[in-house]
């Protein structure tokens, strides 16, 4: 009897050893680690609107094309210039665009914006989704603008500059 105990006790352990074996299972994970160009601005422009009357309310407009023009106001000298960036970054990755306005600085405002990615055509406001990857040698973002001056700036030698903040953000 005790022989009997011994050769089921054995046979017992064998079957909890091979039948834990067969519940065992194992996976392989691998661990993907992409890499992109990181984001950069190059040969960056300002908005130039040039030289205009002091001391009158009135709005300014350049549009990416360059071409100025004026409600209530009046361009006195200079030559308008738009403003302009390279983004540089990944072949690979699209981008989205966005831009926001600062606060008022000394009664001037800028009350709109308007770009163009990769002269694919105006958007207003200057919102781009899905934009071209700006690879390695970069695209250029134009950029236009409206500013409201409310009429109470004097006559100075320093220009006025409100502030646009473009965020560009891969997709």
């Amino acid at each position: 009897m005790r022989i009997s105990f011994v050769k089921h006790g054995i046979f017992a352990l064998a079957m909890v050893f091979s039948t834990s074996a067969a519940l065992a299972a194992t996976q392989n994970v691998t661990a993907n680690v992409r890499f992109i160009t990181p984001l950069s601005f190059t040969d960056v422009t300002n908005i130039n609107f040039g030289t205009v009357t002091a001391g009158v309310a009135a709005t300014y407009t350049i549009t990416t094309a360059g071409v100025a023009s004026t409600v209530g106001g009046e361009y006195l000298s200079g030559t308008p210039v738009v403003g302009s960036v390279k983004i540089n970054g990944s072949a690979f990755q699209t981008i989205n665009i966005s831009v926001t306005h600062g606060a008022a600085v000394s009664g001037v405002s800028v009350t709109a914006s308007t770009c163009n990615y990769n002269a694919a055509g105006v958007a207003s406001p200057c919102v781009v989704s899905g934009g071209a990857a700006p690879t390695s040698t970069g695209k250029t973002l134009l950029i236009g603008a409206t500013v409201s001056a409310d009429g109470n700036q004097v006559d100075s030698n320093t220009p006025i500059s409100p502030v646009i903040t473009i965020t560009v953000v891969y997709t």
